[in-house]
């Protein structure tokens, strides 16, 4: 079940770092669909190994897949080094929650502690896929990774992972068909 929980949580940033590199490439989104299809089969197998459920080997694909799209479209809009910032940025801002508590307190501003860790934890798909798919207390669970007091601070409320899967999903085709209509109009337009 480790090994199954370890590529489902890497499977999101693994995949939407991978996508946006092979739509550069040559085959474009054939590359890029097979390759995302394959890392998805990879972890979909681990989990039939561990007896995971079909529930959670769906959860974790649709998440995986709509996070992917959000970095394609970021891609297409703005780049593959935007889109790959992005993606790192999303899927470790669980990490920046202990950073943005201590800066708080320091600040002595203990009323923006609350907001910090909520947004810090409300737009990673580590974070959603933790607690909603594999029903783990984030906070809690991982003291010796947050510190304790982040757990004292604030009633964090992370969105489940379908939630987070349509934001992804939504932002990722509002970016990239922005993108890609600013492309052409600027190929249309005479020099």
């Amino acid at each position: 079940m480790i090994a199954f929980r370890i590529a489902a949580l890497a499977l999101p940033l693994a995949a939407a770092l991978l996508a946006p590199a092979l739509l550069a490439w040559k085959p474009g989104w054939k590359a890029a669909t097979l390759a995302h299809a394959a890392l998805c089969a990879l972890v979909v197998l681990f989990g039939l190994i561990s007896g995971a459920g079909m529930a959670v080997l769906l959860g974790v694909v649709l998440l995986a897949s709509s996070f992917t799209l959000l970095a394609t479209g970021i891609h297409l809009a703005m780049g593959q080094v935007a889109a790959g910032l992005v993606a790192c940025l999303l899927a470790g801002s669980v990490f920046l929650a202990p950073q943005a508590v201590d800066d708080a307190i320091q600040r002595n501003q203990l009323a923006a502690i609350a907001p910090r860790i909520n947004l810090c934890f409300s737009v990673s798909p580590w974070a959603g896929m933790a607690s909603s798919l594999f029903g783990m207390d984030v906070l809690r669970d991982f003291r010796s990774l947050y510190r304790a007091h982040l757990a004292d601070y604030a009633d964090v409320r992370i969105p489940g992972w379908g939630d987070l899967a349509t934001g992804y999903a939504i932002v990722g085709i509002i970016v990239g068909g922005a993108g890609l209509a600013v492309r052409r109009r600027f190929r249309r337009s005479p020099a």
